[in-house]
């Protein structure tokens, strides 16, 4: 099999011409994959998770629940207690009674001093995209993540939607340009990918921020447990950061999809205004299955999940070999070498599918015919669309254990590569 090394996207040294992925497909950047026909943009995407869901429904309608493996590394739990539903999660006064309790166990789940404050956003991207347009004051957004790893889209949306320019940099690289006095920073401690930033890095991103005057804000969506619990690392309050945004349902914490956001109490109630604006907030019910989640955390949850995730690894390997990479959840394996896999044997045109879409494709095939849900078929639009496979509770084992997982993978690229043609040949299959 032929594999591509580190592959990420890569600019073309001319600044009229789009970046290009290594089958030489051309980049949109606020995404960074290659668009093709099938996958052209967020509504055909969308379009992909609604027949994604209607396979998996269709599963459990045949089979029950016990018909699907969660892979995409999120538990979408919702453990709120019996009587929680007349009280806590009562729209007028549920989010009062509430909130005393939820500062606590988020303060002390982030490891924030007792003067921070937290705010419960629908998602974390609908947090980044409401600091992004209460802090930034009209200056460009400075982003900070790992070497090799970008920012996550709604970062790119958010500074579209503001008007806003967007400045990536790496840890200890020379910034492209003299960087904005003021505004926001926002540093991406851990990736979509689990590319992990150091914390001398994360520490020096935010003494940066700062001396420029900068506020910064910590993308921690999975880092604000997978850095203290599986790394040793230390919480990124503690290191000076103004704000933190993390996710209610990732790495080992099993509530609700949101955003929770804690820190500086000034700039907490900044941003609970503009999400309140933005139609943003999160509602009672969710505030209530969060601050339960967390009131019920169990670190050796996550620590499971991590040896899952590694038996996993090691499973895969043997196919893989140096394409597909450790990480501290599970294994990835990049869209352009899953794509060169696939057109390795495949007997198709000039007319061929870019990598997302055949990523996509084989996301429905393990869907399909073995019930695993990746977030190649159920993430949002913009998400990575490479071949990720986190286990979340006992998908590990409802799936056969980790062989059978890296034998089904094997089973939908063949399924896949029998199938190409054409772009158009997949389309049935990605989009119903």
């Amino acid at each position: 099999m032929n594999h591509i090394d580190n592959p990420r996207t890569a600019g073309t040294g001319n600044d009229s011409e789009p970046a290009r992925d290594r089958l030489g497909n051309p980049v949109d950047p606020t995404v960074g994959y290659a668009r093709g026909s099938i996958l052209g943009g967020s509504v055909d995407e969308a379009r992909k998770l609604v027949e994604a869901r209607r396979i998996a429904s269709g599963r459990i309608r045949s089979n029950g629940v016990q018909a699907l493996a969660v892979f995409t590394g999120n538990p979408r739990g919702f453990p709120i207690d019996p009587g929680d539903a007349g009280t806590l999660c009562d729209e007028w006064f549920g989010p009062g009674l509430v909130h005393p309790d939820l500062r606590q166990a988020a303060t002390g789940h982030v490891g924030a001093g007792a003067d921070a404050d937290v705010l419960v956003v629908n998602r974390t991207s609908g947090a980044l995209i409401a600091a992004i347009q209460e802090f930034a004051a009209g200056q460009p957004v400075v982003s900070v993540s790992a070497r090799g790893a970008r920012a996550h889209a709604s970062i790119h949306r958010g500074c579209a939607l503001t008007g806003l320019a967007l400045i990536g940099v790496e840890p200890d690289c020379h910034p492209p340009m003299a960087l904005p006095q003021g505004g926001l920073t926002i540093v991406t401690t851990v990736s979509s990918n689990l590319d992990v930033m150091t914390d001398a890095g994360i520490a020096d991103a935010i003494r940066q921020g700062h001396r420029r005057g900068a506020i910064v804000m910590l993308d921690e969506a999975y880092g604000a447990r997978v850095r203290p619990i599986l790394l040793g690392g230390r919480h990124g309050l503690d290191m000076g950061a103004d704000l933190l945004v993390m996710n209610g349902d990732k790495a080992g914490l099993g509530g609700p999809r949101c955003g929770v956001v804690a820190g500086d109490a000034g700039l907490i109630a900044r941003l609970r205004a503009r999400t309140g604006e933005l139609g943003l907030e999160a509602r009672a019910p969710i505030e209530a299955g969060v601050m339960r989640a967390l009131q019920r955390f169990d670190p050796s949850t996550l620590v499971r999940q991590a040896r899952e995730g590694e038996d996993l690894f090691e499973a895969m390997r043997p196919r893989w070999g140096d394409g597909v990479r450790n990480t501290v959840l599970g294994p990835v394996i990049h869209e352009d070498v899953v794509a060169a896999a696939v057109l390795n044997v495949a007997r198709c045109d000039d007319d061929r599918p870019v990598p997302c879409e055949i990523t996509a494709a084989i996301g429905m095939v393990l869907l399909r015919d073995h019930g695993f849900i990746t977030a190649n078929t159920h993430g949002q639009p913009g998400a990575s669309p490479a071949l990720r496979l986190k286990p979340v509770g006992d998908a590990l084992a409802r799936a056969g254990g980790a062989s059978a997982v890296a034998a089904a993978v094997d089973d939908a690229i063949g399924t896949v590569a029998e199938r190409i043609r054409t772009r158009q040949s997949l389309a049935p299959l990605i989009c119903g």
